[in-house]
């Protein structure tokens, strides 16, 4: 809903608009919710950093937490992926975290 600069003051010399979440109450995204969480965390952490350094970032962190981490090659997900190594967080979509995190699993 479009909302005229007329309705404020002083007049913003730009068109508002109003919008309308409205919260699930389950997502299913076949993945460990809090792996999904501190995953996506961890690539927004540092900003200037692309997704491909953060997530080695949070992968030397996990490292004492699971097994299996030990075993990811960053460089074959983000090949699989089709994600170019120079890519931030902000450039990923949410299908892009979700495949991250199965990957991950």
């Amino acid at each position: 809903c479009d909302i005229p600069p007329s309705a404020f003051w002083p007049q913003p010399h730009v068109l508002s608009s109003v919008l309308l979440f409205e919260k699930k109450n389950s997502v299913v995204i076949g993945v460990c919710e809090k792996l999904f969480v501190k995953l996506t965390f961890a690539l927004f952490s540092s900003r200037r950093r692309t997704a491909k350094n953060n997530l080695l970032q949070f992968l030397k962190l996990q490292k004492n937490n699971c097994k299996n981490i030990e075993n990811v090659d960053v460089d074959e997900i983000f090949s699989e992926l089709k994600i170019k190594a120079n890519e931030r967080a902000e450039d990923l979509s949410y299908d892009t975290f979700f495949e991250i995190a199965k990957s991950l699993v």
